[in-house]
């Protein structure tokens, strides 16, 4: 059921237009993410999904202002709360990250500095975006872990990644995503190598953070099942192009492209019997000087010559689902 909060008419706490990342000399070497266009509305969550290497982690850097100094980052626009950040002079990022923009890595240990503390490192957080002084850090430390329902605070506080779990690293993770009260969370493939009971228990955190603070959330995933359960929206990706941008349910009931078509079809939920499931044919493309207009041509079976040469068009089915596609289904 939609809100206030994440009502169509309601301004997007973030916009791209025409977002396009690229390395390597402008004009020679392809966009390696191209002319991505997305919203997300306060409250909302939105799901990023495709294969691995279709760019939706490069798309979350952009987001959240750690691209690789070697992108070059180019679009329309780029706004963030109403304020295009490529309008403004220096790191535009500066007072968003960790304040304004939260990011959960898929990687928890690796994202977690092995030689400090928990408590230091979630300290540091509390520290710089609320001023606080050393006392009320430590209980501010132990609130916020306490609030991914770790069951022993102190404990944990004193731990060195090493010596916690998988799950318990990726919600140390979100509590130090959550320490700066951020509007808008980025979760990057938040559950992987976790068990499925605690994945379902981290999504869980997320979605309740996520209601709790009437916070934006973009998740990203390649498991569609995961995202059919916890997302509003679903924005599919493929070699870095947006294929399609629809309402979860309205996606899986009749997707329009042929790419999210076949992913539903690959999807294990989907199918009674394993002889059911649909693979998608061939693999990514490789980034390079001859790349068709429509990425997924060497792919689809319902390719045409214009699909190689010329623009993508942009099909607009009703109720906020898009689609790009010459051909849609």
């Amino acid at each position: 059921m939609t809100d206030d909060a994440t009502a169509p008419d309601q301004p997007p706490l973030l916009e791209a237009r025409g977002l396009s990342i690229r390395f390597g000399s402008a004009g020679r070497v392809p966009a390696t993410v191209e002319s991505i266009d997305m919203t997300i509305r306060r409250g909302e969550i939105v799901g990023l999904v495709g294969e691995s290497g279709s760019g939706k982690s490069l798309f979350a850097h952009a987001v959240a202002g750690i691209l690789d100094p070697a992108a070059v980052l180019e679009a329309a626009s780029f706004k963030f709360g109403g304020v295009d950040l490529l309008a403004r002079p220096g790191d535009p990022w500066r007072d968003l990250r960790g304040r304004e923009i939260g990011i959960v890595f898929q990687n928890p240990r690796g994202a977690l500095n092995p030689i400090r503390r928990v408590g230091q490192q979630l300290g540091d957080v509390i520290r710089t975006h609320r001023q606080t002084t050393a006392m009320a850090t430590r209980d501010a430390v132990l609130d916020a872990l306490r609030s991914v329902r770790i069951p022993d605070p102190a404990r944990c506080a004193d731990a060195y990644p090493a010596d916690l779990s998988g799950g318990m690293c990726q919600r140390v993770l979100l509590a130090i995503a959550l320490a700066g009260r951020p509007a808008l969370l980025i979760a990057d493939e938040p559950t992987t190598g976790l068990d499925t009971t605690t994945q379902a228990a981290v999504l869980e955190l997320m979605i309740e953070a996520a209601a709790a603070r009437r916070m934006a959330t973009l998740f990203i995933t390649h498991d569609l099942s995961l995202a059919r359960s916890y997302c509003q929206r679903l924005v599919v990706m493929h070699a870095g192009q947006v294929v399609e941008a629809a309402p979860t349910a309205g996606l899986f009931d009749a997707p329009a492209h042929p790419y999210s078509a076949r992913l539903i079809g690959a999807t294990p939920a989907n199918a009674r019997q394993v002889a059911q499931l649909q693979g998608v044919a061939g693999t990514l493309p490789r980034i390079s000087a001859r790349l068709p207009r429509c990425r997924f041509a060497d792919r689809c079976d319902r390719v045409t010559s214009p699909c190689r040469t010329e623009p993508l068009p942009r099909v607009d089915r009703g109720g906020e689902h898009l689609v790009n596609c010459r051909h849609p289904l």
